[in-house]
Parts: C-alpha cells; sequence; structure tokens
C-alpha cells in the first residue's frame, strides 16, 4: 500500500548524515547519493540520537531489556493469555506457535553482552510456569532501544528543529 502511494523503500543503504537547514531537514547524504523526499522516518532505534545530533534531541537511551521466544512444544502446556511474575517482573505471554517472556531492563549504552544469568532468569521462570510449554533451549534472546520514560513516541513531530 506504502508503495502505491509513492513512498520508496531503501534497505540496506548506509547513511551518513542527515542535512538540514532552518529547521527543516532537506535530505539524507548516503555515500555519493543525496536522497531527497516529502517527509523523513527515522527508524535507527538507540542510534536516532547520535544520528539526530546537532539537530533536535530526541529522549531515547540505548537500554538493554531482555526477552526470549521460546517455540511451543505443548499447546496445553503453554500460556493461554498474557501472565505477570511480580517476583522477577517478567511478562509471560503466547504469540501463535510461539511462547514470548520479557523483562528486566539494565542502563549499559551500546553494550551487546548479553548477560547469561538474565537469560536464565527468563528460562527458570518460564520452566517453572509451563515446564511442558516449549523448547527452552532453542529460544532466542533479544534486545531492544527504548525511551527515557519507557513510553512510546510515534507520530510526526509538531515543534520545531
Amino acid at each position: 500500500m506504502a508503495e502505491q502511494a509513492g513512498v520508496t523503500f531503501r534497505f540496506n543503504t548506509p547513511v551518513e548524515k542527515l542535512l538540514y537547514e532552518n529547521d527543516q531537514i532537506y535530505g539524507v547524504k548516503c555515500a555519493d547519493e543525496i536522497i531527497k523526499a516529502d517527509a523523513y522516518v527515522m527508524a535507527f532505534g538507540s542510534y536516532s540520537t547520535a544520528m539526530l545530533k546537532g539537530i533536535v534531541d530526541i529522549p531515547v537511551y540505548p537500554l538493554k531489556g531482555y526477552s526470549l521466544t521460546i517455540p511451543i512444544v505443548e499447546p496445553d502446556g503453554a500460556p493461554v493469555s498474557t501472565i505477570l511474575d511480580e517476583t522477577y517482573k517478567i511478562a509471560i505471554t503466547r504469540f501463535d506457535k510461539r511462547i514470548r517472556v520479557g523483562g528486566m531492563a539494565e542502563i549499559v549504552g551500546f553494550n551487546t553482552d548479553l548477560l547469561q544469568p538474565r537469560r536464565e532468569t527468563l528460562e527458570m521462570v518460564v520452566r517453572d510456569l509451563f515446564p511442558r510449554g516449549g523448547h527452552i533451549e532453542q529460544g532466542h534472546i533479544l534486545d531492544r532501544p527504548a525511551p527515557h520514560d519507557a513510553g512510546r513516541h510515534a507520530g510526526s513531530r509538531t515543534h520545531p528543529l
């Protein structure tokens, strides 16, 4: 739909910098090319702050939040809806044929080391509550960026750069 409306998607295109003048972004410098558009979408996660430095301050910091996605083995042994483990501050939910367990956040900058004790905590909670639910050893762990207030910010900019 977006492409039919004139949107062009550019994947695997390294961005050098944003070009701006008089509080307006007018282009994106990519290698030997300047890309111009009617509107721009910033989707760099935690790296958005560095890309926008000198243009606008945004409240996004690199937090390391852990989540584990586990393939379901026995559907009857997996959660039916979302539950919260108050002791470990972890949420567990079902996504189709997977169990997602997530929680914990660390303020560690851009350190991408995944701490084994964090994974072990997620695994322990799933094992305790849903021992027949899934292949825990096949789970994939992810980290993600977050704004400083842990809320989500989306939409167009309504204030000057």
